[in-house]
């Protein structure tokens, strides 16, 4: 039985949370679950979020895509963009935007830029009837708004969004950096709420000043004034651990102060008499906290700690998930209703192969050169013009990474010498690789040369990854299911955002070596990435770098037959912790092969510069474990209506 309800989704991104419930059908084949209105404040992301929400019309109401869609992803014109981007213009002195109206009149892009939608009416005439249609729930759904200063516009935007009488749920999770573990190390000694420290020592981070901590409360206020049937609040792991200072200058933990917040609402308002309450669910558990202060304070965080690769997403991932239920909602559930997701075996887990394998491959790019060290400074770096990017790695970039083969061939160490058999049949592919594309520009194209095929050839070493895969892994079940995920409805092969960046030339060959150590199998006693001693015998240890140790530390392959490393939004900066498994394309993740591992749907664009790109997949909760929470929350409220 189908029950509909509409979602509001807030600190959304490019929609992960979202992509999950809204792609979420039930045993009917009906999408039970409608993004009323979905809640960013940045460009980019607001920019891939809406262009969503366009595509999403279609697939809900069973209708092929438009042209006008794959012009734009394929940058053949930029006209859809253009008819979706957010609407600002001047009134007399005062800069206004389309969040200041609701009159479709006034921010129809047959107002806003009538010369744009004249052309893309008449260029795309046949289908321009549902194009214009999904454009206005395009822009009706996607806000571009900041929780906090906008909130006056956004509690008025979810009012005209949503339906009375309708089960309402509300996702999102608050910006984690101010709970991220990461996040926290790194604002030491350096900028701190917007105060520099000049000193060596350690800058002590206020979180009680930092606004991102208390960005929840906002959350709540929508909770507060909407009583939404459900919630499912998203977090780092890092939120279980950050404290702030209590009513007695104690510190205490800040997940605590949220579930209590939570569980009352009012209390963030400040209406004590206010009785809407909330049960929070563990997803991972049966635990759940009802309010007792008791047996919060008796509870242990880590209940409610989800780690993805233990439900079937190619990446170890692990985010505090949770599952708010109004208690009048909670009281009717009874012992019916399990919070819990089923854990899979670890056997079935699915890995890097299973996600990126079947993507094209490609050749980095070489943007800067490395000089000789002359023992004592560090060395000289310049910039490599593009118009001699090929050159330089045909001639340069290949004397240096002969240098390195040649130097771990004389190696006695067995592990080394194992080392050398891969990157030495790496290197032979070397003039072979300038062939190939930096990027896949032919979005439809389905003809290409993958991963799977370039990485295939080092199975002949009894040694690798590779000996043992004794089956064609595609055809297991979970494979499968995620291979079904990527591409629904066997539509045709789309290959977006599938580019890749430019890399210092001693970082490249530092990659080659690290993916070629990384695709043995390790001995008792063996790592799965390469330490300083092993660089040195290679010769691509830092030279003049003052940190040798941690810099090591900055490069990681991602293994091919285990679940990846966590995506964050770090990838963005430098690729040196997504280093590609395949030795010969000597490279780091593109965003598509990010956004694989995350399992968003390969017909999702990703707007913006390739940065903006990068930082959009690493903030997102992966849209198939938002898919397995909807059906938890589908099944409570089909449970819900036939009490």
């Amino acid at each position: 039985m189908s029950v509909k309800a509409q979602i509001i989704d807030v600190f959304a991104g490019p929609g992960g949370l979202g992509e999950g419930f809204s792609a979420y059908k039930d045993e009917d084949g009906n999408f039970p679950f409608q993004i009323q209105i979905s809640v960013e404040m940045e460009q980019y992301a607001h920019k891939s979020l809406r262009l969503r929400a366009f595509t999403r019309y279609f697939t809900h109401n069973n209708i092929v895509l438009p042209s006008i869609y794959f012009d734009y992803i394929a940058g053949k014109n930029k006209l859809l963009g253009k008819l979706l981007e957010f609407r600002t213009w001047v009134e007399g002195e005062k800069t206004v935007s389309e969040n200041d109206t609701n009159d479709w009149a006034v921010i129809s892009p047959k107002f806003y830029c009538p010369d744009d939608f004249q052309e893309a009416k008449t260029q795309y005439e046949k289908e321009w009837e549902s194009i214009l249609l999904a454009i206005k729930q395009a822009i009706y759904e996607a806000r571009r708004m900041t929780l906090g200063p906008d909130k006056k516009d956004i509690h008025k935007a979810i009012k005209e969004q949503i339906a009375p009488k309708t089960p309402t749920i509300l996702i999102g999770g608050p910006p984690c950096q101010a709970f991220s573990t990461v996040g926290r190390s790194r604002r030491k000694g350096h900028v701190i709420n917007n105060v520099v420290t000049h000193t060596d020592e350690p800058a002590v981070w206020d979180q009680d000043n930092d606004g991102r901590t208390w960005l929840y409360k906002e959350y709540i206020k929508i909770i507060h004034s909407f009583k939404p049937e459900i919630f499912v609040m998203e977090n780092v792991r890092g939120m279980l651990s950050a404290k702030v200072d209590g009513e007695n200058g104690e510190k205490v933990f800040v997940w605590k102060q949220i579930f209590a917040d939570l569980n009352k609402p009012s209390n963030v308002v400040g209406r004590k008499t206010n009785k809407l309450e909330y049960d929070i669910y563990s997803l991972a558990s049966d635990i759940k906290f009802t309010g007792n202060i008791d047996d919060l304070n008796q509870m242990n965080g880590a209940d409610f700690v989800l780690n993805s690769k233990h439900y079937g997403i190619p990446q170890a991932r692990e985010r505090v998930i949770l599952l708010g239920v109004r208690k009048d909602v909670s009281k009717t559930l009874g012992e019916a209703f399990i919070a819990m997701l089923t854990k899979i075996e670890t056997e079935q887990q699915t890995y890097v192969s299973d996600a990126i394998g079947d993507l094209p491959i490609l050749r980095s790019g070489v943007g800067r050169q490395e000089h000789e060290y002359n023992g004592k400074d560090a060395p000289k770096q310049t910039c490599v013009k593009a118009a001699d990017e090929l050159d330089f790695w045909n001639a340069e970039l290949k004397a240096k990474l002969r240098t390195a083969v040649k130097r771990l061939k004389k190696s006695t160490n067995s592990h080394q010498k194992k080392v050398w058999d891969i990157l030495n049949l790496a290197y032979k592919g070397h003039k072979g690789l300038s062939k190939a594309a930096r990027s896949h520009k032919v979005v439809a194209e389905s003809g290409f040369k993958s991963t799977n095929d370039s990485i295939d050839k080092f199975s002949a070493f009894p040694f690798s990854r590779l000996a043992n895969e004794f089956q064609d892994r595609s055809s297991l079940e979970y494979v499968a299911q995620l291979n079904r995920w990527y591409r629904s409805n066997n539509e045709e092969v789309l290959v977006l955002n599938h580019e890749t960046r430019n890399h210092m030339d001693s970082d490249l060959c530092r990659y080659i070596y690290s993916a070629s150590y990384s695709l043995i199998v390790p001995e008792e006693g063996e790592r799965i990435n390469p330490r300083l001693p092993e660089l040195e015998e290679a010769g691509l240890d830092p030279k003049g770098h003052k940190n040798r140790e941690s810099f090591i530390d900055r490069f990681r392959t991602q293994i091919w037959d285990r679940p990846a490393t966590t995506i964050t939004s770090h990838i963005s900066k430098d690729g040196h912790y997504f280093i590609h498994p395949d030795p010969s394309q000597m490279r780091s993740f593109t965003v598509r092969e990010a956004a694989r591992i995350q399992t968003f749907p390969d017909n999702y664009f990703f707007d913006g510069p390739r940065t903006a790109q990068f930082i959009q997949v690493g903030n997102a909760v992966p849209p198939l474990m938002a898919y397995k929470i909807a059906e938890r929350v589908s099944d409570l409220l089909c449970i819900k209506n036939k009490g």
